[in-house]
Formats: C-alpha cells, structure tokens, sequence
C-alpha cells in the first residue's frame, strides 16, 4: 500500500469582503455601492470599492443578484482606479444572480469596484440574498 501525505497551508493572506443587502438603482459606468463590511481585517475600505492593501495576486470576486430588466448587452463587471476591466464582465441576468471569480495581479492602493455596464437594467434586486459583494483573497 502507499501512503499520500498531504501538506495543509494556509491559501488566504487577508480576506476582506463588502456587500449590500438593499436593492440598488443602477446606472451605466457607476459604481455600485456596498454599504457593510462582512470582513476588513483592518482594511480602509470606501462605500464602492476596496483599497489592495499590498501588491500582489489576489482572488478577486463579485456577485449582482437579479437586475429588473437586463436584457441584450447589459453586463457587469470589475474596475480597478475606475478604469474598466473588461475581461471581468458578465451578462445581467432578470432571472438568476451573476457571479465572477478571477485571479488578479494588483497593486497596492488599486480601488476595485463593482460596475454595471447597462442599456435595460434599472435595478439590482436585494430580496433572496445580498444585492452586490465584493471579496478580494490575498493569495501570494
């Protein structure tokens, strides 16, 4: 018989996530606001984004519930210092909620935030869980 070992590590070197429980009128380009802090492991954090509080590789993810309306091209996606990160962006669904996860090389003071890029969508829904999250994951 052969033995495997398994080395546990510890992956996370800081956790910080933001969300919003209360349904959000949206409008294309700004930011959606996050108003509680589930975790700040002693992070600054503003209303609609996360401050990277050192560079390095992150798992960065966000979640939009249900958006009354969205149709076609309507699509959310992250920003990092406002400049959109198109490479993030997801299709808004009216029936389901939206969800990313990406591993990202950041920099210390980066500002990533939640954006909508909207023609149809006029609200995120905040009834069945939080309307918008945000968590950046340290990872090296």
């Amino acid at each position: 018989a052969t033995l495997i070992y398994f080395k546990i590590m510890k992956l996370s070197k800081g956790k910080w996530t933001m969300y919003t429980m209360a349904s959000q009128t949206i409008s294309s380009g700004n930011p959606l606001t996050l108003t509680s802090i589930l975790t700040n492991n002693g992070l600054v954090i503003g209303g609609t984004f996360i401050t990277v509080p050192m560079t390095g590789t992150y798992i960065v993810s966000y979640t939009a519930n249900r958006a009354t309306n969205a149709a076609g091209t309507d699509s959310i996606m992250l920003a990092i210092d406002g400049t959109l990160a198109r490479n993030t962006s997801l299709p808004l669904s009216d029936v389901s909620t939206t969800c990313g996860h990406f591993v990202m090389n950041l920099s210390e003071g980066n500002a990533i935030s939640v954006v909508p890029v909207v023609l149809n969508a006029t609200k995120i829904e905040g009834n069945g869980g939080p309307a918008v999250t945000l968590t950046i994951i340290r990872i090296s």
